[in-house]
């Protein structure tokens, strides 16, 4: 089912609180790589990226909340109550890093560089509604839940890895997933330090799943000031 999250001049301002999981995810490099690219290609390695990763989502029942340049933030769980929003969105995101390979494997047949992307998972309550003017109406969703889930994709970077999903993504989506506990990580305006996870596929037999990650944790690490969108 397509959902995408509308933009108009009709509705109420406010909303209701639910859980929900956030997906963030970008183009690593992607001011760098556009920066010696004509704005044509740049549109187009947009429209690819997007056309890619919108159709996993959907193919998932995420709901598509907004694009922020070359990323996309998603929502499960937002456009009506989700049983396990967390599982949801991990499969979803396990899915947009294949369908990435698939998209790359096009683009170096074409003799184009690879792309790289971040992905950053967070659940927990949001507030579900309409935001900005009588004029002009944002469905969405905000909050804290919401800031969290950007700033740990860009923990991404910092990390090294591709996929990183917060200590209540891992509870909640339950088991079958390769993970790796991360260093417990400060992100901007949080009190303590979080634990992170970053995720390596689905686990198959004789694989070490949710139950005990497959690294110890490192010392804290302390990420600079992040703007979130």
């Amino acid at each position: 089912t397509t959902r995408v999250a509308i933009v108009g001049g009709t509705g109420r301002l406010g909303g209701v609180v639910r859980e929900v999981a956030i997906l963030f995810a970008d183009i690593r490099g992607f001011t760098r790589l556009s920066a010696h690219m004509p704005p044509a290609d740049v549109l187009d390695l947009l429209r690819s990226y997007h056309a890619e990763m919108v159709a996993v989502v959907f193919a998932h029942g995420g709901t598509l909340d907004k694009f922020i340049g070359d990323a996309i933030m998603v929502t499960f769980g937002s456009a009506e109550p989700d049983v396990n929003p967390a599982r949801r969105a991990l499969e979803t995101a396990l899915a947009m890093r294949e369908a990435l390979d698939r998209l790359n494997a096009r683009r170096a047949a074409a003799g184009e560089v690879p792309l790289a992307q971040d992905i950053g998972v967070h659940v927990g309550p949001a507030l579900v509604g309409n935001i900005g003017t009588p004029e002009r109406l944002e469905h969405t969703v905000i909050g804290d839940t919401v800031n969290t889930a950007s700033r740990i994709e860009a923990a991404c970077k910092q990390h090294g890895r591709d996929l990183v999903v917060s200590d209540e993504v891992v509870t909640r989506a339950g088991e079958g997933f390769l993970l790796e506990r991360l260093a417990p990580t400060w992100l901007a305006g949080k009190s303590e330090p979080l634990q992170l996870y970053a995720v390596s596929g689905h686990a198959t037999r004789g694989d070490v799943t949710t139950a005990a990650p497959c690294r110890a944790a490192a010392a804290i690490v302390v990420l600079p000031e992040a703007t979130v969108a």
